[in-house]
């Protein structure tokens, strides 16, 4: 799923320690999140706010929560940047649980006073896949399937290019560039709007 990946490339492969700004990657999981209905067609984006298409539960538990506050506030049609901000705040903790869940991680307790849960992926090899699928296509600027390429565009507005592209060419640059022009419309919409969020709050790209 979108958001578990873009976890997986937030998140080193080891130790499971944040890649970005924490708050980066809030955002960007609650675009993925977003994106994740926009790809079931629960959900899709004009120019600035999120639309209901179809109540359908989806079958993801996670899934399934966010498109029941998007149903609960329907009729006050919040912005694209109001959703972002509010599911933000739980993003994180959302996608973890649900990657728990399914095995992938396992939380670690540390620290002697101020105690803090670390998620620790349970495979390094299937936690590095994501990004090293990406940065190899960037590299050698091949078409991407539709969902990789909305991850392409995920990673962009989580500050996470520079990291996809090190040491490839400037060709590469304009290749993700170019895949992430040749999404649809609610989702350039919505990874529009991401990444102001991110540039409003003084985040490094």
């Amino acid at each position: 799923m979108l958001a578990n990946d873009l976890y997986r490339i937030c998140h080193h492969e080891y130790t499971g320690k944040p890649r970005t700004h924490e708050r980066a990657i809030s955002l960007g999981l609650a675009a993925g999140l977003l994106a994740e209905l926009i790809v079931s067609q629960n959900i899709t984006c004009d120019s600035d706010h999120v639309l209901i298409v179809s109540k359908d539960p989806p079958r993801d538990a996670t899934s399934h929560t966010v498109l029941d506050q998007l149903i609960a506030e329907r009729e006050h049609q919040h912005t694209i940047k109001t959703w972002l901000h509010y599911l933000s705040a739980a993003s994180t903790a959302q996608v973890a649980r649900r990657l728990e869940i399914a095995g992938h991680l396992r939380a670690q307790t540390t620290g002697m006073l101020r105690k803090q849960t670390v998620y620790e992926p349970t495979d390094p090899n299937k936690a590095g896949a994501p990004f090293a699928i990406l940065r190899v296509a960037l590299l050698q600027r091949s078409p991407m399937q539709p969902e990789r390429a909305v991850l392409t565009g995920l990673c962009a507005v989580t500050g996470l290019t520079a990291a996809l592209l090190d040491g490839t060419s400037a060709e590469s640059r304009t290749h993700l560039q170019h895949v992430i022009d040749g999404l649809p419309g609610p989702m350039r919409s919505l990874l529009f709007h991401a990444d102001r969020v991110r540039a409003d709050a003084a985040m490094p790209r």
